[in-house]
């Protein structure tokens, strides 16, 4: 079985680390195995990654923008601060044990996932409607916790993983 292990740079976070297979680069090791991608696959996998970003993005400024006049105010303004808490406590302490631990791809993934909930609860937040305060305020304060951790976590790893 192949074991991958870290070059060197014990200091440097995992997710700069360049990853080897008994010595041998990834990139290397990719070539020798016919695993390569040509320039042009590499160039459409990337827009269509770019394009599912820019997607992903744009669904998620939504709930955002549309929390404090769509759902009661109160629920709105907390779910908006728990965003944003969120995020700087996940950037800060999360993102880089994540990935590190997952690699970049699988956390861009979790992160467009989380996203993903943030969106659906806040859908379903205003879906239950005004007159359940307490069912919005739940269902936004848990969107934006997982829209927060989302968002720390993707924002920290998504220019590495573009690159």
């Amino acid at each position: 079985s192949l074991r991958l292990a870290a070059r060197g740079d014990r200091g440097r976070p995992a997710a700069a680390r360049v990853m080897t297979v008994h010595g041998t680069s990834a990139r290397e090791y990719a070539e020798a195995s016919d695993e390569s991608a040509s320039a042009q696959e590499l160039r459409r996998n990337f827009r269509w990654f770019a394009v599912q970003f820019a997607l992903n993005h744009g669904v998620v400024t939504t709930p955002l923008v549309m929390a404090t006049s769509n759902l009661d105010r109160d629920a709105g303004y907390m779910g908006n601060a728990l965003l944003n808490i969120f995020t700087v406590l996940s950037a800060f302490f999360l993102a880089v044990p994540v990935a590190g631990r997952l690699g970049l791809k699988r956390t861009v993934l979790l992160g467009m996932s989380l996203y993903t909930c943030y969106t659906a609860l806040f859908a379903a937040a205003a879906f239950v409607g005004r007159k359940a305060l307490t069912a919005q305020l739940v269902l936004f304060s848990l969107g934006s916790a997982s829209g927060g951790s989302a968002a720390g976590v993707l924002w920290t790893t998504q220019g590495s993983y573009f690159s």
